[in-house]
């Protein structure tokens, strides 16, 4: 069986890992036949999808909120945040295969608070949002793009915060990022040994150039 560590441990019931490891039996089974995450070995894998995407644990409210998951691909980290919180989990993904397989784990768990929106970014219409989330989606300049957009959308009366998960390329995303946008709040967190920073932002504003 696949183990959590023992600093994430700590925000995930004994129920949330057995749920995990039936969210990663079927992510191995379904990946057999559609492409959901590279193939490889399946503890590396764990570490790899799962346990990295629990790295957005401690960074999550207590209370319950409603959170937006922008190109959920296999359920990362949506389907992760929905399994380990009581917050309202909206995933966002286009592609027709991908969402049959988080609809099918949304069955086996009988996940409740999680909801699937089959549309493209731009087009989905949400209720106003606390957290929007994403991982291995888009360069940082575009993410903020797409979540300013589906803010729009939902009609915020608050700003919400963009939590966005980046690898080893982040300080050349941060540079560009703030050459296309005026940013208010942006933090850097960081799990010690781990090899993603999780960028969390809030207020952001199209910078104007003049021509």
């Amino acid at each position: 069986m696949f183990h959590i560590p023992d600093d994430l441990e700590q925000y995930i019931s004994p129920t949330a890992v057995m749920q995990l490891q039936e969210y990663f039996a079927a992510l191995q089974t379904w990946n057999q036949r559609i492409n959901l995450i590279a193939k490889g070995d399946a503890s590396e894998q764990w570490q790899r999808h799962i346990v990295n995407s629990c790295e957005m644990l401690p960074i999550l409210p207590v209370d319950p909120c409603v959170i937006a998951d922008m190109g959920s691909g296999a359920g990362l980290p949506g389907v992760v945040i929905a399994i380990t919180t009581q917050h309202q989990v909206h995933l966002i993904e286009a592609d027709q295969k991908k969402g049959a397989f988080i609809h099918h784990v949304k069955r086996l768990l009988n996940l409740a608070n999680m909801h699937i929106h089959g549309s493209r970014i731009e087009q989905t219409i949400l209720p106003p949002l606390d957290m929007v989330t994403a991982r291995a989606l888009a360069p940082l300049s575009k993410l903020i793009e797409f979540a300013e957009v589906l803010s729009s959308n939902t009609k915020q009366t608050m700003p919400a915060s963009y939590l966005f998960m980046k690898g080893e390329r982040v300080d050349e995303e941060l540079g560009s990022a703030r050459k296309q946008w005026t940013i208010s709040e942006c933090h850097r967190i960081q799990r010690q040994g781990s090899a993603t920073t999780i960028i969390k932002i809030r207020g952001c504003q199209r910078v104007h150039i003049d021509t």
